[in-house]
């Protein structure tokens, strides 16, 4: 009679037990997915690498990439928020060859970069710059058909007006990749241009929308700043 009484207990026992390690396996699971997200920095200073003088109004971009800016009028730049790890930095300025550079990019640590800056050997033709980003993107349904919406911006930061571009866009749904371009006429010097578009989606929602490339009339060195926002829905809806 004992015995047939504490079988039960034990049971009861056992599966307290085990609903306290699962409860903890959880836990863990959810600090490790939730934990800071990995940060640093990057502050440089370009230079004419003849006269040592600073470079002012140079074109800086990053491979993985991140926001596109220009030098100040002391030849300094300085990029925030870059996920650790290592980038290959590359300046750009009319008259002078592109020069890279790679800089590892350390938890909470500002990075250092010198460019130097070599007058190009021959005489080159201005050129258009131009730099696209991702602003925002939102996955939308409507009856039983999936879109993304997508707002992207352009800027012209060489030296050169364009009299036409194309902007090419990657969007990521799983594991595979679908393409739009997006083109538009005339983007003078410094100046930008947004846009918007929708695409239809043929399986589940886009996890992220990049920039693959921008093309330009004039043709010209065209990086791309591919910037995508967390999906969602759009403001207002």
């Amino acid at each position: 009679m004992t015995a047939c009484t504490s079988t039960p207990h034990r049971r009861r026992l056992l599966s307290a037990l085990v609903a306290l390690l699962a409860a903890a396996a959880l836990a863990g699971c959810k600090d490790a997915t939730l934990g800071p997200e990995v940060q640093g920095g990057i502050e440089g200073h370009v230079v004419d690498f003849r006269t040592g003088a600073a470079v002012a109004g140079a074109s800086v971009t990053t491979a993985p990439p991140s926001e596109a800016i220009l030098t100040d009028g002391s030849g300094a730049f300085v990029l925030d928020g870059l996920e650790a790890g290592t980038y290959q930095v590359t300046v750009r300025k009319a008259g002078y060859s592109p020069s890279t550079v790679s800089v590892s990019v350390r938890e909470d640590r500002v990075a250092r970069a010198s460019v130097l800056l070599e007058e190009d050997s021959e005489e080159a033709e201005p050129a258009p710059l131009l730099a696209a980003e991702v602003v925002e993107f939102w996955n939308v349904t409507s009856g039983d058909s999936a879109f993304v919406e997508v707002e992207y911006r352009v800027r012209n930061l060489g030296s050169v007006a364009t009299t036409a571009y194309e902007v090419y866009f990657q969007i990521r749904v799983g594991a595979a990749s679908y393409f739009h371009e997006e083109g538009a006429e005339g983007l003078g010097v410094g100046q930008a241009d947004g846009g918007r578009f929708r695409t239809w989606l043929p399986q589940s929602p886009a996890s992220a929308v990049i920039v693959d490339g921008v093309w330009s009339d004039p043709p010209g060195s065209t990086p791309a700043d591919s910037t995508g926002g967390a999906g969602g829905a759009p403001p207002g809806r």
